[in-house]
Formats: structure tokens, sequence, C-alpha cells
């Protein structure tokens, strides 16, 4: 359940109004058609310069009335298990209360942050956004396989985007898109709120349950995630902002941060199998997140 402190934090602490735009005054009058001209062809010369040089692509004067460098993120094939393998040999456990809990809960929130990316990519063009969209649809339908599989009903009766059976998943879906609406800065730190969120989520329930098809399908999550607010943290630093941790501890978050991104499948403990890659130093951490707790 998604718990009203987490609307209040949206609200009140994460996200900084941003300057939209900066007036630009001409000593002397109006220029010439011909330097007009001139310092057009300028401006796209230095943006094809800055794209050349770092690899990454500017998108001029949205969000805060300068050019925006937006990195390249590339959503890795192993960011989900993919149910026909892994989960259809592990093993199948008693089901506790709180573990189906978990699985609807997070049925919805893999949902939740599908909806807010598809949304944002349609508000700023943001390749990240698309990119990490799609693996937020593989997560939440990886949930989806366990609910069929333990015949659990399935919380998502309606896949639009914006559309949630519980109200206040709806709510807190307002009120991500309200904020990533105000610029492309907001959007990104939207984008790593929803994944600061998802971690912690994980890593506590990684914690309540001893089933391994339960425990293979967090730890893969967990794992895209940890992916995902990497490339959110990416985005920001090159445009000069920063994110300060909402959820999970500020001395997790930097452990995060300072990996590579991770490749291969994560077994039940964590650990990284296929690739290998920076995931079998990650798996699951207990006991240094902060915000809403688990009912």
């Amino acid at each position: 359940m998604v718990m009203k402190s987490f609307l209040i934090i949206i609200n009140e602490k994460i996200m900084k109004k941003v300057l939209l735009g900066l007036g630009v005054l001409a000593a002397g009058g109006m220029l010439s058609g011909c330097d007009q001209m001139q310092l057009n062809q300028n401006k796209v010369q230095d943006q094809t310069q800055v794209t050349a040089q770092n690899g990454t692509q500017v998108v001029p004067g949205q969000g805060r009335g300068r050019n925006f460098v937006q990195s390249d993120y590339v959503v890795d094939s192993s960011d989900n298990v993919q149910p026909h393998t892994l989960l259809e040999t592990a093993k199948k456990g008693d089901l506790s209360a709180e573990e189906k809990a978990g699985l609807i809960q997070m049925r919805e929130e893999e949902k939740l942050a599908h909806d807010v990316y598809v949304t944002m990519y349609q508000k700023w063009g943001l390749n990240v956004f698309n990119n990490i969209s799609s693996s937020e649809q593989t997560h939440t339908d990886t949930i989806k396989y366990l609910l069929d599989k333990y015949g659990i009903e399935d919380p998502v009766k309606d896949t639009t985007v914006g559309k949630f059976t519980d109200p206040q998943m709806k709510e807190l879906y307002d009120s991500l898109v309200e904020q990533g609406s105000k610029s492309m800065i907001d959007a990104l730190k939207v984008g790593a709120t929803v994944e600061d969120l998802d971690i912690k989520d994980l890593e506590e329930l990684l914690s309540k349950t001893d089933n391994e098809d339960i425990q293979i399908a967090y730890q893969n999550l967990n794992k895209g995630s940890r992916n995902h607010i990497r490339a959110f943290v990416r985005n920001l630093e090159r445009n000069g902002e920063t994110y300060t941790p909402q959820f999970i501890s500020q001395e997790r978050f930097n452990e995060i941060i300072a990996g590579d991104q991770e490749k291969g499948v994560a077994d039940a403990q964590g650990k990284a199998i296929g690739n290998g890659g920076q995931g079998q130093g990650q798996g699951v951490r207990q006991g240094h997140g902060r915000g809403r707790k688990i009912k």
C-alpha cells in the first residue's frame, strides 16, 4: 500500500522550482538579419560539438532556459528476468498473506513507474524515459506471471496509462506527473524518486519472503531499478543538478551510484549469472532505508 506520507514528501520536499527561460537583453538595439543568422549558425555548431565530444544529445532551450544535455541510456536485456526461463524452474513455496500483499503492491507500483515514464517521454521527449518505460513494462509483466502462478487476482484491471485500482496509487501518479511537468530537471528527479522508492520497497519485500521464485523476480527488478536510478542521476549530473534520496539511505544511494551498469540475470541471492557484472556486489541490503514501511 502506498502511504499518504509519500505524497507529503513529494509535495513538500523533493522538487525545487526551476527557472523556465532567461530573458536576453540586446544592448544597442535589434540584431541585423545577417547577424542573427550567424548567431543561429553558431548555436547549431556549438550543439553539434557537444554531441560529438560527449556522445550525448543536446535539447536546446527546454526546461531551464539553456541547452539541456541528455545522456543516452540503453536498457540492458537482463534488466528483467524472463518468466518462461528462471521463474518456471524456480521452486514454488507456500505463500503467506504478507507475500501475497507484496506481489499485489509491486504489480501496480511497477505499472506506476511505466506510466509515469511514458507520460514524461510524451511531455519532454527524453530518450531515458522511453527506454526505461520499456523495461518497466517487463517488470510489471513479471509480477503478473507470479500472480497467475499463485492464483492471485490481478489488481490491474485496466492497462491504460494512469489507470489504477488502488486510489492512492492514482493519487501518487497524478502528483508525480504534476511535479515532472514543471521542467525536464524536475522530470528526471521524479524518475529518480520512483526508482528510489522501488529499491526501498523491493529490499523490504525481499527480507519478507523465502520463496525462490519471488526472490528471483524481486532481485532482478531491484537490479533494474539500480540501473535506472543511475541513468536518471547521470542525466541530472550532466546538467549540473543532483538528487537527494528520499527513501533509501544516503549511504546505500552512494553505493549504488558509484557502481557501473549491472549486467546479467540475478539469482535468488542477487548474484549475477550469465554475463556477470556489478550485480554480484550489490544484491539486497536491509536496514538502511527510510521512508514508508510495508504493512
